[in-house]
C-alpha cells in the first residue's frame, strides 16, 4: 500500500500552517476539506471545483441505484438520502436511511399529506463509512 507524504500547508481559515487533507468526497461533486495544526486545532471547509457545482442538482444514472442499501444499523433494506444539518455549511453532511412505510401521515407536499416512514439516523463513524463506501464517496485516511 502507497504511503501518502503529509505536508505542511496554509490553512485557508486561520492562515497558520497544518495538515490538510481530503475527508470525504461531497454529493455535489465537492470535497469535504480539514486542516489539522499542530495545536490539536482542527478546521473543516468544503471545496468545489466550481460555483456551479454547488447549485447544480445531481441526475440519477440509470441503473443500479447505489442509494439502496442494507442498513449498518438495523439490517433492514432501505434508501440512503444525505442531508444538511447546517445550511451554511456545505461541508457537514449527515445521513438517514430510510425504510417502509409506517401507520400515520405529516406534512403536506404539493397539498398531499406524506406518509411517515420508518427511518435509521446514521450516528456512528462505522456505520458512516459504510455508507459512504457504498455511496462511493469514502476517502481512506
Amino acid at each position: 500500500m502507497m504511503q501518502v507524504q503529509q505536508q505542511q500547508q496554509q490553512c485557508p481559515i486561520c492562515n497558520k500552517s497544518g495538515i490538510r487533507q481530503a475527508i470525504e468526497r461531497l454529493p455535489k461533486a465537492g470535497l469535504a476539506m480539514s486542516c489539522i495544526h499542530p495545536d490539536g486545532t482542527v478546521h473543516r471547509w468544503a471545496e468545489f471545483s466550481s460555483m456551479t457545482d454547488m447549485i447544480v442538482k445531481n441526475k440519477r444514472k440509470s441503473g443500479a441505484d447505489p442509494r439502496i442499501i442494507i442498513c449498518p444499523d438495523c439490517g433492514h433494506k432501505g434508501r440512503v438520502n444525505d442531508y444538511h444539518t447546517d445550511p451554511q455549511r456545505p461541508d457537514l453532511i449527515s445521513y438517514v436511511v430510510v425504510h417502509g412505510k409506517i401507520r400515520g401521515k405529516w406534512g403536506t407536499k404539493r397539498g398531499k399529506k406524506i406518509s411517515k416512514r420508518d427511518r435509521c439516523y446514521i450516528t456512528n463513524k462505522e456505520q458512516r463509512d459504510i455508507i459512504l463506501k457504498k455511496l462511493g464517496r469514502f476517502i481512506p485516511q
